[in-house]
């Protein structure tokens, strides 16, 4: 079979090997936080009332809130500068390479979409509510989704990294 043609078990390797890099990184450690930030509250560590002024409490949280949602956009930005032809120009046309770059690349853009988490978790730690804590997660979780690369997009960059437009998917949805 042609190197650069039908890769069903390479690209479903790939695939599940980015989705469980993203739950890691996205989901167990922000759950991991939740967790520890919990048994903080718990074990009387973090205080139930924020140690903040009100309102400087409600300012802190605004500013991580635009900060966070900001974060989103920079992942976006990193996962478009990662993921160009252009730097996958060593690979060879080795899929092995290609799919080996892809997951250090979305890896980055995933630790990207985490960093909100770590605001909720810092926020809760100042005593912040659940809910303020939750949010931040909820960020990640929307990074995550909507940040992580679809079949369609990384078939057409291995066929411009590769050469080969036969192996580019024939309709980009």
């Amino acid at each position: 079979m042609d190197e650069h043609r039908g890769f069903p078990e390479r690209w479903d390797d790939l695939l599940a090997a980015i989705a469980k890099r993203g739950v890691v990184i996205n989901l167990l450690v922000p759950l991991a936080l939740l967790a520890v930030g919990y048994l903080l509250r718990r074990a009387g560590i973090t205080p139930d009332t924020p140690k903040l002024e009100e309102a400087t409490h409600r300012l802190v949280l605004y500013i991580l809130g635009a900060v966070a949602v900001g974060e989103l956009a920079v992942a976006s930005y990193v996962k478009k500068m990662m993921l160009q032809p252009s730097r996958f120009a060593e690979i060879n046309g080795s899929f092995a390479a290609f799919a080996e770059r892809c997951k250090q690349s979305i890896a980055l853009v995933f630790a990207i979409c985490a960093a909100p988490a770590v605001y909720g978790f810092a926020l809760y730690a100042l005593g912040g509510t659940i809910e303020q804590f939750i949010f931040f997660l909820l960020i990640s979780l929307i990074g995550f989704r909507f940040l992580r690369p679809g079949r369609d997009g990384l078939e057409k960059l291995w066929a411009d990294v590769s050469g080969d437009a036969d192996s580019a998917p024939s309709s980009l949805s």
